[in-house]
Parts: C-alpha cells; sequence; structure tokens
C-alpha cells in the first residue's frame, strides 16, 4: 500500500512529573535482542494522525521499560527492529510484554493490568490480517474493474459479520475492558465503511480515468444510513476517517456536469461541508485535524491555514498542537522555491554521494523500498521513462531507499536491472524520511538546477503527464 504507517514526529521523553492515572507503564524482556531498544508508538489524537514515539533502551539481560504519558485510551504500536504489532493502552495500565526478536509473532506475550485487552486486540489482528491476505489473493483472480457494486457491498456485509462474530468469540476467550470490546468493535466498522465510502474514487482512479467517480444507488444508499453525529467517537481514528472519506463523496456529487476541481478547491469544499454536514463542533475540529495532516503529507499545508488556524486557537491538547506547529513548519521548508536539504548517502557501490553532486542537473528525486508493492509497480515505468531521456546530461534520476535490508536492496537492484543512481538511508525514521517528510510511498519530488524545490509531491513515472512535467522544467 502507498500508504505506510506515517512516522511524522517523535517526541522524546525527558525527566516528568506524572500525576496519578496520566500515564501506563509498559517493561518486559525480549529474547535473543538484536535491537538496542523497543519503541512504543501512539497517536494522541484520532484527527492528526501524528505518531508519538518512546523509545525504551534494551539493556543486556533484554529487559526494557518506559512510561507511555496518556490521559485517555490510545491506539498505537510497538515496534522492534522491523517489526511491529498493534496495541491499545488506558491510563493506569502496567504491561509486561515479552518476546523473542527471533520468532517475533508467534512470541509476543502480555500481562499485567490491561494484558488482556492487548492479547485480544493482537490475536484480532493476526486472525484478521490473514483473512484479508486470503482476500486479497481471491481479488487479485479477477479484475479490479470488473467488480459489481452490488457484489462489494455484499462483500462488506458479510465482512461485519464474519468479524463481529470473531470480536465476539476472542471476547469470551480473553474477557477484556468493556470499553475495549466496543472500542473494537467500532473500529472494524467503520474501518469497512470508510472503504466502503472509498471505493468509487479507487476505482476509478485504478481504471485511469479523469473523470469524478459516479456513485450507484447501494453506495448512496449505504451512506444515508450512515451516523454523522456521534460525538463519542471523536477519539476514534477509524470513525475520523471515515467523516472525511464522506466528505470527499459531498464534494464530488455536487459537482456540476463536466466541472473539475483543483486539489486546492477540493479542501476549501470539504471545510464547506464540514459546517453543514457535521454538527458536533468536537468532530468538526476532529475532521479538521484529519485534513490538516493529510495536506501536510502532501506538503501543500497552504491549503488547509484557514483550518489549521482554527485548529490550533480551540484544541485542548496542548501537546498536540505544539506538536502541529513543528510540522507545519517542517513543511514550510520544503514549499516550492525553498532550498532543498542537502543529504550525503551510499550508492550501490559503498561510494558517497551527495544531493549537492548534481548540482546544475534537474533532479527527479524518488523514494521508495523494495517492501512496497506500489513503488515496485513503478519501476518497469521509471525504467521506460529514463529512456525517453537517456540523452539528456541535463538530468538525474535518484533514487533512494529507505529498506532496512540492504543487502536485499542490492539484490533487487541488481536483478531488475534498475537504472538510474541509487542510494540508501535505511529505516523509516532515517533523518531524511523527516527532513523530506517521506510519510508513505512512493515519494517524489523534482529538485531545479540551482538546488531549489520545483515540486514537493510530484506525479510518479506511471503517470502520463510526468515526462511533460519534467519537460516543461528542463526547458
Amino acid at each position: 500500500m502507498r500508504k505506510f504507517s506515517s512516522l511524522l514526529f517523535i517526541l522524546f521523553l525527558g525527566q516528568s512529573l506524572y500525576s496519578f492515572n496520566d500515564y501506563a507503564v509498559i517493561s518486559g524482556r525480549v529474547k535473543n535482542a538484536q535491537s538496542k531498544e523497543l519503541s512504543i508508538v501512539i497517536y494522541r489524537d484520532a484527527s492528526s494522525g501524528l505518531e508519538f514515539v518512546y523509545n525504551a533502551p534494551i539493556d543486556p539481560d533484554g529487559y526494557f521499560k518506559t512510561f507511555v504519558d496518556i490521559e485517555f485510551p490510545v491506539i498505537g504500536y510497538f515496534k522492534i527492529g522491523s517489526m511491529a504489532s498493534p496495541i491499545y493502552l488506558q491510563p493506569n495500565d502496567s504491561i509486561f510484554l515479552q518476546l523473542d526478536e527471533s520468532n517475533f509473532k508467534e512470541s509476543i506475550r502480555f500481562s499485567g493490568n490491561g494484558s488482556e485487552n492487548l492479547m485480544m486486540y493482537t490475536q484480532y489482528f493476526r486472525v484478521s490480517e490473514n483473512a484479508s491476505k486470503a482476500k486479497l489473493n481471491q481479488a487479485e483472480t479477477k479484475n479490479f474493474t470488473d467488480v459489481n457494486d452490488e457484489e462489494f457491498i455484499h462483500a462488506s456485509d458479510s465482512f461485519i459479520r464474519a468479524n463481529t462474530h470473531l470480536i465476539d468469540s476472542l471476547k469470551n476467550i480473553y474477557h477484556p475492558a468493556s470499553e475495549f470490546y466496543s472500542y473494537l468493535k467500532t473500529e472494524m466498522y467503520y474501518r469497512n465503511a470508510e472503504q466502503v465510502v472509498s471505493f468509487p474514487v479507487m476505482k476509478n482512479y485504478m481504471m485511469k480515468l479523469n473523470t469524478p467517480p459516479s456513485y450507484s444507488k447501494p453506495f448512496t444508499d449505504f451512506i444515508s444510513k450512515q451516523n454523522f453525529k456521534d460525538e463519542t467517537l471523536s477519539r476514534q481514528p477509524d470513525y475520523i476517517k471515515f467523516l472525511n472519506s464522506t466528505l470527499t463523496y459531498f464534494v464530488i456529487t455536487s459537482l456540476q456536469p463536466n466541472e473539475n476541481i483543483s486539489y486546492e478547491e477540493l479542501y476549501v469544499r470539504k471545510y464547506t461541508f464540514i459546517q453543514q454536514k457535521i454538527q458536533s463542533r468536537r468532530l468538526q475540529l476532529a475532521v479538521m485535524g484529519a485534513l490538516i495532516s493529510e495536506a501536510i503529507e502532501i506538503n501543500q499545508a497552504n491549503f488547509v491555514q484557514k483550518m489549521y488556524d482554527e485548529f490550533i486557537k480551540e484544541t485542548a491538547d496542548i501537546v498536540l498542537a505544539n506538536a502541529l506547529k513543528d510540522k507545519m513548519k517542517q513543511v514550510s521548508s520544503l514549499a516550492i522555491g525553498e532550498k532543498a536539504t542537502n543529504f550525503i548517502l551510499t550508492d550501490i557501490n559503498g561510494k558517497k554521494v551527495s544531493l549537492s553532486d548534481f548540482k546544475g542537473k534537474l533532479i527527479y528525486l524518488d523514494f521508495w523500498a523494495t517492501w512496497c508493492g506500489p513503488c515496485m509497480m513503478e519501476m518497469p515505468k521509471s525504467i521506460e521513462l529514463q529512456k525517453k531521456f537517456s540523452g539528456d546530461k541535463n538530468i538525474v534520476f535518484l533514487f533512494v531507499s529507505i529498506d532496512d535490508d540492504e543487502k536485499k536492496w542490492k539484490q533487487i537492484v541488481k536483478e531488475r536491472n534498475l537504472t538510474g543512481t541509487h542510494l540508501i538511508s535505511p529505516g523509516r525514521n532515517s533523518a531524511i524520511v523527516k527532513q523530506y517528510n517521506v510519510v508513505s510511498i512512493p515519494r517524489h519530488y523534482i529538485i531545479s538546477k540551482d538546488g531549489t524545490i520545483l515540486d514537493a509531491n510530484a506525479s510518479g513515472p506511471s503517470d502520463k503527464n510526468t515526462e511533460a512535467l519534467i519537460r516543461k522544467y528542463l526547458n
């Protein structure tokens, strides 16, 4: 998927004074530890998508401990090396986590206050992940564009019934807190609902149509039955994502025949529909936060300045507000005309290569990884694109992999004869990932001959407009 777990912001814990019930304690032991630390990543807010990371050093005997500052239930994940597993935390939880890094998924065990929630959450994701893989394999045998709308809605209903049964079965095994049980059912329902609402848009994209998607009666009926007023779900990420996707539906269905709108106008109209369709101010702010985060992700924060100003003024979460301010400041440094941050990375032959080495050339900068499906799908198109500029010495195609596995990266580049200049910056937390706001891959930049940013969210090689875009900047 394009979208990976967005590593947007790291909050380093210093000395803090905790009041009772304002934190969770996570300690544990890692067997066969190869990593030096275990990270706890949480989302303080359902809307912004900002991640707050608490790093727990692992001592020589494998033990670790950290405090997670929370005033309300949160979701997130814990991560060691390149492996991760979901977590759900409540204030006053005291969790002891045991795992074997050499056998990650099968070895995870929790004990202590709140552990029943985590054991159920882990098992639910394990079972549902396997079911999703089976569903994906089945879907690959059928052309995406041949999927019937009614069949899709029916499959959605079947998914909800099956997962409701799974959650109820796991409840009888693990006996979780009632709040967590309700949370998980709501998360499952609205994650599915968001996919249903987004399906026509995704289908249009896969068919490479340049016209707005159409919504058949099964979809309009489904949307008309949904609840847009549940203020109790303002901290539920999947509910906020669902509301955001529904705003896209309202905008599209309000368009005049043959009317097309820009990305910027889409955000303006979404803001209008927030006021019209969502009565609760708390929900309005939550959805605004989602739109702000979305715009930051594509380096277009200027699209949502009005929403950002309102959100910062009214949010009660000072930590979140400060984090968003930092992100807006960072994105402003990636605006068109700003100087591209220099970096020095290692190429496939072990040679140090700097961005500044290519001064005087137009740079098409591509962030990718071997584990990213869409990235690998783009590579054949990238080779074709490069051939169209093979005689032009004024452009360089520069690829930066964020793979953790350098050996696999080298193997893929060589086996598939990937052309261009290939560099590696291991890990989703690397400095260049933060400097260039790479929260999803593939991600493309175009940098001018004098080193300034021309496009901070350029189209990919498979886009038919990319060649013309590059030629425009070359001339």
